[in-house]
C-alpha cells in the first residue's frame, strides 16, 4: 500500500485502496495549493486535489557530551562510564 504521507498524486487518481485507506485514515490530513501544503480538518475528497495524512514531525536527536575532553556519546550509561568525576551534559536538538 502507498504510504499515506508521501502522496503527491490528485485524490481522483489514485486507486480504490489509497483513496479508502485515505478517508479511513481520520487524519490530521493535508492538501496542495499554490502556496505548498496545509492543514485541512475535513477534506471535501475532490478528485483534482491532492490530499496526504499530515507527516509527523522528526524525531528530535539528542547526544551527550563529557565536559572532560568534549567527547560526543549516544547514550548517556557511556559518557556516564567515560565522564572522569566530570559533569556529563545533556543536549537535545530544538526543532520548530
Amino acid at each position: 500500500m502507498t504510504d499515506l504521507t508521501k502522496i503527491t498524486t490528485p485524490f481522483g487518481l489514485l486507486d480504490a485502496e489509497t483513496q479508502e485507506a485515505l478517508k479511513a485514515h481520520g487524519g490530521p490530513y493535508e492538501v496542495l495549493n499554490n502556496a505548498g501544503w496545509s492543514e485541512r480538518e475535513a477534506p471535501t475528497w475532490v478528485g483534482w486535489m491532492t490530499y496526504r495524512v499530515k507527516p509527523q514531525p522528526p524525531k528530535p536527536r539528542e547526544w551527550w557530551v563529557t565536559m572532560y575532553d568534549g567527547a560526543v556519546w549516544d547514550k548517556r550509561e557511556q559518557a556516564e562510564k567515560h565522564a572522569r568525576d566530570c559533569e556529563v551534559v545533556h543536549v537535545r536538538e530544538v526543532l520548530e
